[in-house]
């Protein structure tokens, strides 16, 4: 689930056959401060059709295989909690925290659910209904992201690796390089993975194929994660097995 807000639809039963509504979310990243603890989130609607929509607020923490547990919470307050959105219009929710201080940065996500229309009964035709979910922080100005990386495994065609939060804030690289090097120094072959969200104090592991042709000639393994406060490295000696 990468990125910075991501969007799932659901199929239901309703009275007749449509595509997907055009839908905007924004912001699709909400920053809540002691001295700013509110925003505005907005909802465009550009179908012809009126909208209904309701959200729900969700603390969010990681563990060791989940990126994404969520868990229904009152620490972030909206209004209003349902609301219609006309054709061509758009709606306004007040997003506020309850939380007055944190000594951690706090995860959320707001998730703005299109709310299908009634059903005539006997009346059932697939419609898609469009869902958001959107990333809320409550920090602090002072805080800050310290990325830890160990290249854990390096055999063969495996490449194992870990990124650790020892921060205060979340992590979030843009560019995970895998390059593998020769006895001299000479790269022989550069890779590239996606990286995502990793909240403080936690770590995520990630795992990297290298190609067929990896070994004999690969010694060495160096791996590069770039931040917004700059790349971090770590390197490793390559093993292949006979």
């Amino acid at each position: 689930m990468p990125g910075v807000g991501w969007e799932s639809i659901l199929l239901v039963a309703v009275p007749s056959l449509a595509g997907a509504n055009r839908v905007e979310v924004s912001p699709t990243r909400i920053e809540l401060q002691p001295s700013r603890g509110s925003a505005l989130l907005q909802v465009k609607n550009f179908g012809a059709e009126e909208l209904r929509f309701e959200i729900l607020a969700f603390c969010w923490s990681q563990d060791g295989t989940n990126d994404m547990v969520l868990e229904e919470t009152d620490d972030i307050v909206f209004f209003p909690a349902i609301f219609s959105v006309a054709p061509g219009g758009s709606k306004k929710i007040r997003i506020a925290s309850q939380v007055p201080t944190v000594d951690v940065e706090r995860a959320y996500r707001l998730v703005v659910k299109q709310l299908p229309d009634d059903v005539p009964d006997g009346s059932v035709t697939v419609r898609i209904l469009t869902e958001f979910s959107v990333p809320v922080f409550m920090n602090a100005p002072s805080m800050e992201a310290t990325p830890l990386l160990f290249v854990n495994e390096s055999s063969g065609r495996r490449v194992g690796f870990s990124i650790r939060n020892e921060g205060e804030k979340r992590l979030q690289p843009f560019r995970i390089q895998v390059s593998t090097r020769d006895d001299q120094g000479k790269t022989l072959h550069t890779g590239e993975l996606t990286g995502w969200y990793i909240l403080p104090k936690q770590e995520k592991r990630y795992e990297f194929e290298l190609p067929e042709s990896a070994c004999p000639k690969t010694k060495r393994v160096i791996v590069r994660a770039e931040f917004v406060d700059g790349p971090v490295e770590a390197s490793a000696e390559h093993s292949c097995p006979p």
